[in-house]
Parts: structure tokens; C-alpha cells; sequence
């Protein structure tokens, strides 16, 4: 059974790509546009691979890097909402470059597949949607063959630290919110499962010159995409206000790692 947060992210924040788009946009315009080839030069693509995408979101990988990779790869894309496979998986097929595409809707900690189907696997960003990340982690060791590698990005801990301290002028916390896993909290985790786990930091910063897209991004972000409309709108001020008084320009400090997992 589906916790109340798991069916939040599927049927309201993951219900489709809207809001995912207002996120990637914001990382696509002002930072370093090169997080998907990056990704493809860090991983696992032997000819032939079975490719699990565990949270696959809209696709976005798949599109961008298809000429980055070998056609000859399986793919199957998995998420909680259908809407996002739908989403991904029709965007991995307009490509025209894979061997097959497969979409599959389904829990993270409890994939529908045998043990060792996967030559790759990907959590890209969504272990720390997950109720029991642990779970999830041996679920993606439990599918990974051996000599497999899996790739798992999370945040670190001051990800983006100026819009959590602008969030927090609108919505002061009265008590401290649960931290969401971060690479510190990860990284002994994937090692109680996995032989060997490598980290590498992938450095960047968003240097932002439209208000607008940095409301938007903070809008599609919970709490404030279900907040009161006055909160919706002081935050729209305070966001100009501080456009304004940085000289039109605000920096993002970005602080993402990859995790290389092998079997």
C-alpha cells in the first residue's frame, strides 16, 4: 500500500512533466546545459545492455543523450505515476534509437523484475522520494547483474541552499522539517549493499537573470505548489525584491553527486 507521500508524487507533483518542466527549465537556461552528457561519460553502456531507469521521470535522459549512446541498449522506464511513464517513454521512442523501450508503473522498493536483469540501473534524483530508501537500494542491487553498474545522483546537503533560505522567509519553520537523503546520509547506505561505490561531484552553479523562472521553479516545489495564495504571492515579491537588489542577477550553488555502484 502506497504511503500518503508516495500518492502525493503520483497523483499530484508527478502527475505529469508540468512541474518537473519548471525545475529542469530553471537548470537547463542558467547552468552548465551539459548534466545529461555528463551522465552518459560517467556510466555503463556495453552493447546490448538491459537499462533500468528506476524513477525515470519524463524521459529527459533518454531524449537528450540518444545519440551519446549505443542503439543497441533495452531500455525500460519505471516510475510510480503513469503519467511520467507515458511521458518517458514516449520520448525515449520518438528518438527512433533504441533497441526496445518498455515503460513499467510500479513501486521503487519493490521492482517487478527478476534478480539479475539489468546490466545498468538509474536513480536519478529519486531515492529520497522513496518511504524506505534502504529498500529501494537493495532493490536496485537485487537487479543489477553482476558487473553492473548502478548510477545514483542525490543532492548535497547545501543544494541550492538560497532558495531554501527564501522558502523559509515566507514559511517559517516552528520545527525542523525531515532532512531528505543526501549524499552524506547515502553514501554508507549504497556501501552495506553494494562491492564497490565511487562518488563524483558534478560542480555547478545557476547564474539567474529572470525572476520569473526561479517563482516558477519555487512554485512547483512542495509545500509552496499547495501553500495559500497570499504565501504564493509574498514569495513572488521577495523573489524580485532580491533580483533587485543583487542588480538583476541571483546565484544558485549547486552541489550534486553520482554515485557509481557496482555488483
Amino acid at each position: 500500500m502506497l504511503t500518503a507521500d508516495q500518492r502525493y508524487l503520483r497523483d499530484q507533483q508527478y502527475r505529469d512533466a508540468s512541474k518537473l518542466e519548471a525545475r529542469s527549465r530553471l537548470h537547463r537556461k542558467y547552468g552548465r546545459s551539459d548534466w545529461y552528457p555528463w551522465l552518459v561519460e560517467h556510466g555503463h553502456w556495453p552493447e546490448g545492455a538491459a537499462c533500468l531507469d528506476s524513477g525515470c521521470g519524463a524521459g529527459a535522459f533518454w531524449a537528450t543523450a540518444a545519440r551519446l549512446l549505443p542503439p543497441s541498449l533495452s531500455l525500460c522506464l519505471l516510475d510510480l505515476s503513469p503519467g511520467m511513464v507515458a511521458t518517458a517513454v514516449e520520448a525515449a521512442r520518438a528518438t527512433g534509437r533504441w533497441s526496445s523501450v518498455r515503460g513499467e508503473t510500479a513501486d521503487a522498493t519493490i521492482l517487478p523484475f527478476e534478480g539479475d536483469a539489468f546490466d545498468t540501473v538509474l536513480a536519478i534524483h529519486m531515492l529520497y522520494h522513496l518511504p524506505d530508501p534502504e529498500k529501494g537500494v537493495a532493490e536496485l542491487r537485487r537487479v543489477l547483474k553482476p558487473g553492473g553498474v548502478a548510477m545514483i545522483a542525490l543532492n548535497g546537503r547545501d543544494n541550492m541552499r538560497e532558495l531554501s533560505d527564501l522558502r523559509r522567509r515566507v514559511q517559517p519553520e516552528t520545527t525542523p522539517r525531515p532532512r531528505p537523503l543526501d549524499v552524506i546520509d547515502a553514501e554508507p547506505l549504497l556501501r552495506a549493499h553494494f562491492e564497490q561505490v565511487d562518488l563524483v561531484f558534478y560542480p555547478d552553479t545557476l547564474v539567474c537573470t529572470d525572476a520569473r523562472d526561479v517563482i516558477d521553479y519555487m512554485l512547483s516545489m512542495p509545500p509552496l505548489d499547495e501553500a495559500p495564495e497570499a504565501e504564493q504571492a509574498a514569495l513572488v515579491d521577495i523573489v524580485r525584491q532580491e533580483f533587485d537588489r543583487r542588480g538583476g542577477v541571483f546565484e544558485i550553488g549547486k552541489e550534486v553527486g553520482l554515485f557509481l555502484c557496482r555488483a
